[in-house]
């Protein structure tokens, strides 16, 4: 299956990376990479959990213009079960790439081109519509904190192409206020999101017309922390309608974390830190695309502290599409430039929308060690006269398992080579092997550039026993931005 929406919302990404990769920040830009998560528990007759993953990604080329890419993921959860293999009804997923001017006034002017998709897991039907919008925002919306007390954006788009869908026009608009204190903020916000359609001529004109919306409002408490970051917890109502939304209606209670600027060369994040990555890759008919969270607490008992790690994978193939998901829950402790520490591994896999009453998932109690840049990016130093080698070792039990593999146990790790820069050259070429063996049989090699802005393209290789298609390999170029 080979969606032509999502190959040109892949090659969009690759050329936005690449170009912006060379653009030289501007001294006096007040864009900033926003990145966060939230988990809610959801009070309806249908669904239990909603996870949402977001990075919005600019690449400043003046003072008040600079080229964006934004991604967000909305995980529909209808249960958990107690061995934390997940019941998973859909990823509503939205993928916007532009560009913003910085308005005399202070807000923020965008044209974009985007597409938004709902996919459902482990069952047919995966609608979308492609657009082409513009949008209207407050200085300090995209901040995680902010000086004024109101921020809002608004926005509209005209729908190019859709699939199993009724909308010609999307619009969406988002109020947030807050009453600030010395160390909270009370306040609420409101969201909606709406699509219209045309009236069906063959109906009559007053039948196959409306709007359908999600909207959702209520109240929140916002902490502020250290450096721009702040985690809020709220407690929405939420009537959602939107063709491409969750469909329900109901209670959510939970909670949002989130970090503001970018860090140009930061040698490991200071906790409470939020860090990711975004990547969008094709290659032979297929097209990738991953979207990865990372949290770190404060520090506690010295140098110890917790990390939480989700990354959300997609994959397309002839015969099926592949989302996976992996999750890192531990203690880990600084030692030097190494971390070491215990951890809650867990892997499930799925098909988008295709029908699958078999979902693969592990769960693994493992103890690790890593150099503290294995996950960041590796451009951002120079390094010595022969590179710098990052490497990442874990291993442990099975607790838990659904697939096919006898083994009681798993490793996994991988090593990257950072080749030291040219004279004048702003790239560091890599090379990185990753693998993992046990419960599952994986392995992946690559090779490519870094820049210093995070940005990082490459040429991938990837094997993995675990995936539902008949191909259990692909050839990629990936492009990827690390915050």
């Amino acid at each position: 299956m080979f969606p032509h929406t999502r190959m040109a919302v892949a090659a969009a990404a690759l050329a936005v990376a690449v170009v912006s990769a060379f653009a030289e920040p501007a001294p006096q830009s007040s864009d900033r990479v926003t990145a966060g998560g939230s988990l809610a528990w959801f009070f309806s007759r249908d669904l239990d959990l909603l996870g949402n993953l977001r990075a919005d990604l600019p690449f400043a080329v003046s003072g008040a213009r600079s080229f964006f890419v934004s991604v967000e993921a909305l995980t529909a959860i209808e249960r958990a079960q107690s061995d934390f293999t997940f019941t998973v009804r859909e990823v509503d997923d939205t993928f916007e790439a532009g560009c913003r001017w910085r308005r005399p006034s202070g807000n923020v002017l965008s044209v974009f081109a985007g597409r938004r998709g709902k996919e459902l897991v482990d069952a047919p039907g995966a609608p979308f519509a492609a657009y082409l919008g513009a949008g209207l925002e407050s200085p300090g919306f995209r901040a995680s904190s902010s000086s004024t007390p109101f921020d809002w954006r608004l926005g509209a788009s005209a729908v190019l192409s859709r699939r199993d869908v009724e909308a010609e026009l999307l619009l969406r608009s988002e109020v947030r206020w807050l009453h600030r204190g010395r160390s909270f903020s009370v306040g609420a916000d409101a969201r909606l999101e709406a699509a219209m359609a045309r009236p069906d001529a063959r109906q009559g004109p007053a039948r196959g017309a409306g709007i359908a919306a999600d909207i959702e409002a209520g109240p929140r408490l916002d902490v502020t922390l250290a450096g721009d970051r702040r985690v809020a917890f709220f407690a929405h109502y939420l009537d959602a309608r939107h063709p491409l939304g969750i469909r329900s209606s109901g209670i959510l209670v939970g909670f949002d974390y989130a970090e503001g600027p970018l860090r140009e060369s930061p040698p490991r994040p200071e906790p409470p830190d939020v860090a990711g990555r975004v990547a969008a890759g094709a290659g032979g008919g297929r097209s990738a695309g991953q979207l990865e969270i990372r949290v770190a607490s404060p520090p506690f008992a010295g140098t110890v502290r917790a990390v939480l790690d989700v990354e959300a994978n997609v994959l397309t193939g002839r015969d099926t599409d592949e989302l996976y998901y992996l999750y890192h829950l531990g203690i880990e402790r600084q030692r030097g430039g190494r971390l070491v520490g215990i951890y809650a591994y867990h892997r499930s896999n799925h098909q988008l929308a295709h029908f699958n009453d078999t979902i693969t998932s592990m769960n693994v109690l493992e103890a690790g060690i890593e150099t503290s840049q294995f996950d960041r990016s590796a451009g951002q130093e120079a390094g010595p006269r022969f590179g710098v080698v990052d490497f990442k070792a874990r291993a442990g039990a099975v607790i838990q398992s659904t697939g096919s593999a006898a083994r009681n146990w798993n490793v996994r790790g991988g090593v990257r080579w950072s080749l030291p820069r040219g004279v004048g050259c702003r790239a560091v070429p890599l090379v990185r092997v990753d693998a993992e063996e046990g419960q599952v049989s994986r392995r992946a090699f690559s090779a490519g550039i870094a820049f210093p802005s995070g940005t990082e393209v490459r040429a991938e290789r990837r094997r993995d026993d675990q995936y539902f298609g008949r191909d259990k390999s692909a050839w990629l170029v990936v492009a990827g931005r690390s915050f």
